[in-house]
C-alpha cells in the first residue's frame, strides 16, 4: 500500500520518513507503537553502524517494534516489529502488538457494554418510577372487594 503523497511527520525530535510510514501500514503496525518507541526510553539501543549508503545508523528497540534512525539527520528510515532472534539477543520480553482491527474492535465492544448497562440502569429506573397502586392493581382491586 505505497501512498506517493505520503508527508514526513515530526514525531518528538525525530523526523518519520513517508518510507516508514507506508512500511508501517504494510506491516500493520499502529501509530502508539512507533510514538511509544520514539517518545519513551528504549529497551536496548544498538551500535552505530555504516549503511551500503554510507550513513550511519542505530537501532532503538522497545518490546513490539525495532526504529531504525539516522542520527545525523534525525530521520527514522525504517520501522518493523521486533523479531525473536533480536528479543532474545537483547534480552528484551516481547510484548504482542495489537493491530489497528483488534484496537478498534475492543472500543466497539466497550460502546456496545456501556450502552447495554445504560438500557439496564433506564429500565430499572422506569420501574421504579411507576406508582404503587399499579405495581398492586390485582391486589388492590381484590382488597376492595373484599371491603
Amino acid at each position: 500500500m505505497k501512498n506517493p503523497h505520503t508527508r514526513q511527520v515530526k514525531v518528538g525530535r525525530f523526523i518519520v520518513t513517508s518510507h516508514a510510514q507506508n512500511q508501517m501500514v504494510d506491516r500493520g503496525i499502529p501509530n502508539e507503537a512507533m510514538i511509544q518507541n520514539l517518545c519513551h526510553k528504549p529497551e536496548a539501543v544498538s551500535k552505530v553502524t555504516i549503511n551500503n549508503k554510507g550513513e550511519p545508523s542505530y537501532d532503538r528497540h522497545n518490546r513490539q517494534t525495532t526504529t531504525e534512525i539516522n542520527p545525523v539527520k534525525k530521520t527514522v528510515p525504517t520501522i518493523h516489529v521486533l523479531n525473536k532472534k533480536d528479543a532474545r539477543k537483547l534480552g528484551i520480553k516481547r510484548e504482542h502488538m495489537k493491530t489497528q482491527a483488534e484496537i478498534n474492535k475492543e472500543k466497539r465492544r466497550a460502546a456496545a457494554k456501556k450502552a447495554a448497562l445504560t438500557r439496564i440502569k433506564r429500565a430499572a429506573a422506569k420501574k421504579a418510577a411507576l406508582p404503587k397502586e399499579r405495581k398492586n392493581a390485582k391486589t388492590s382491586k381484590a382488597t376492595a372487594k373484599r371491603r
